[in-house]
């Protein structure tokens, strides 16, 4: 069995319809918030959503990358564990959303009191707001995992669009009626969270009465799975979870260090470097959700000469061609960020193009992160995210005070690149002698 290019572009261009559109209603609804409150308030709001995610993440698993890796797997076993990977999955969603949502109840307070980062008393009663909606979306993950496996990448897609139209939807009626407000902006954000949970309920149905009817009738027979047999999904997931940490801290840190050294304005102007970047980082996102279960088949069936030779084709021609999509979006940013968002907002540009460089790099490379976890290699994903988050905090910590958005611009940049390209350089050893060995 070889890689089957076509279907993985044919099944990558269903989930591409939903990035794509998604990127134009993004954009379009950034303009109109940019437009419509102030460039602090802007960076306010990105504090907000930046300390909520980190909290989230700290009580977070890679849950749907475990149930697409052990449903995956249950397949070839004589006896059908997904009732009790789904479940389980289920289980661990439900306490560490509840538990990051408890946090930032917890937290906020404090964080106000001892005035760390700089903070605006908004954040009080915002960051639970937001909070709301990042509990509703606790059954994301498992309901990703399971449709990645069943390969149903249109349904994937189509739960995605519905949660940005939703949002968008919202902004635009907020700003026809004159009424964006932070408040009413996070609401938006609720209202859409609200609509995935519903879809992804509905699109789980089948899985969860299964699971449900299983759990009731084989309970001695789940307990034994959940202690011995779900034994290495819990593995994964745990070598996961430090790596979800160390990652996220890079991912969102950003935003946390410049708030502690600078203006709730130059956090603004940077968020909306950041965002520009990381919208042109969302071009590949749908080729990586695809091609993981289809390293997952190869690597069970050791096909590993040939994921070498299709993964070193791909980076080429990939390559050159998302090389000249980020040459030309550097181009044309310079004048149109100012044009469309403002002149409040022309230091962007030089930070976008400081972002774009590790953009670029993570970009064609997005294949390493799901062939480094199809071969269970969450032991050095851990080891790089750590030696990462080490030099991110390093140049963050010792630099922003300095040079502000250009220096933590700078770190995470470099660490989006020295840690994509670390990991592939490992994995493409590891590819050549394992090839040898078998």
């Amino acid at each position: 069995m070889t890689v089957d290019i076509r279907a993985i572009v044919r099944n990558a261009s269903y989930l591409a319809i939903a990035p794509v559109i998604s990127m134009a209603l993004t954009f379009v609804s950034s303009i109109i918030i940019i437009r419509s409150i102030s460039v602090t308030e802007y960076g306010v709001f990105a504090f907000i959503v930046a300390y909520c995610t980190t909290l989230t993440a700290l009580t977070s698993f890679r849950t749907s990358e475990a149930v697409s890796r052990y449903v995956v797997c249950d397949t070839n076993q004589p006896q059908n564990l997904s009732p009790s990977v789904i479940s389980f999955s289920i289980f661990i969603q439900l306490i560490t959303r509840c538990s990051s949502y408890l946090a930032i109840f917890i937290v906020t307070p404090i964080i106000i009191q001892a005035e760390l980062f700089n903070p605006d008393d908004r954040i009080a009663h915002l960051a639970p707001l937001l909070g709301i909606s990042l509990l509703l979306e606790f059954f994301e993950p498992v309901w990703n995992g399971v449709a990645t496996v069943q390969k149903r990448f249109a349904a994937i897609s189509l739960v995605s669009l519905c949660r940005d139209v939703s949002r968008f939807i919202v902004i635009l009626y907020l700003w026809l009626t004159n009424d964006i407000t932070l408040h009413n902006i996070i609401f938006a954000y609720i209202y859409a969270s609200a609509i995935t949970f519903i879809l992804n309920i509905f699109m789980l149905a089948s899985p969860l009465k299964s699971t449900a009817v299983y759990v009731a009738c084989n309970w001695s027979a789940f307990r034994r799975n959940l202690k011995y047999q779900l034994s290495p999904m819990w593995r994964f997931m745990r070598h996961g979870y430090f790596a979800n940490i160390a990652s996220t801290s890079i991912k969102h840190g950003d935003i946390l260090i410049l708030s502690a050294f600078r203006t709730a304005d130059d956090v603004g102007i940077y968020r909306l470097a950041k965002s520009l970047a990381t919208l042109l980082q969302s071009l590949v996102t749908s080729l990586s959700k695809v091609i993981f279960p289809e390293f997952i088949t190869q690597v069970k069936s050791s096909k590993l000469t040939q994921i070498h030779t299709f993964t070193n084709l791909l980076t080429k021609r990939i390559g050159v061609i998302l090389s000249g999509v980020f040459f030309l979006a550097i181009i044309a940013a310079k004048p149109l960020i100012p044009l469309i968002y403002g002149q409040d907002y022309n230091d962007s540009f030089p930070i976008f193009v400081v972002l774009v460089v590790g953009t670029a790099v993570t970009a064609i490379l997005f294949w390493v992160h799901p062939l480094a976890l199809s071969l269970e290699r969450t032991d050095l994903i851990l080891k790089i995210n750590i030696l990462n988050v080490i030099c991110f905090y390093t140049i963050g910590l010792s630099l922003t005070d300095i040079y502000g958005a250009y220096a933590i611009a700078g770190a995470l940049s470099f660490s989006w690149a020295f840690g994509y390209l670390f990991l592939y350089n490992c994995l493409r050893h590891q590819l050549k002698s394992l090839s040898r060995a078998n």
